[in-house]
């Protein structure tokens, strides 16, 4: 039973993106080229990357891409926008699945993105963001 939406700690992710020089938004629309565009649930964009954010969303990838699963996205956020991340550059991108109440964070690689379900979010993008999954689901 879910006891509820995560929460990812928003106002701190913020904080933290911040103090990068960076934006965090959701949802906001990902344009990767004339034929992709996605909307990830929360996106992170540091400053370096700042000028990707126009009127019509982001052109570009973001640094940081989260996708909270429900049923009718679960397939589409693990499997396709997973490969298009990766294929257009996403550094990081987390999945949550309030259902089982799991985070898997992943780094990009040359193959794909390592790492997978964590007990404390973190983040070599935003230094200083740390969160327990307690936190998350409550």
């Amino acid at each position: 039973m879910t006891r509820g939406a995560p929460t990812i700690g928003c106002a701190k992710m913020e904080l933290c993106c911040e103090s990068r020089g960076g934006h965090c938004v959701a949802p906001f629309d990902v344009n990767f080229d004339d034929y992709n565009v996605v909307q990830p649930d929360i996106v992170v964009v540091l400053n370096d990357h700042r000028p990707r954010i126009q009127s019509e969303g982001l052109r570009g990838a973001p640094d940081l891409a989260v996708e909270i699963l429900s049923l009718s996205t679960a397939s589409r956020d693990t499997v396709y926008k997973r490969a298009l991340f990766h294929r257009f550059g996403v550094r990081e991108y987390w999945i949550v699945d309030p259902e089982k109440e799991t985070v898997e964070c992943y780094k990009r690689a040359a193959e794909g993105f390592e790492g997978g379900p964590v007990e404390k979010i973190h983040s070599g993008l935003l230094p200083g963001f740390e969160m327990e999954l307690e936190r998350v689901f409550r």
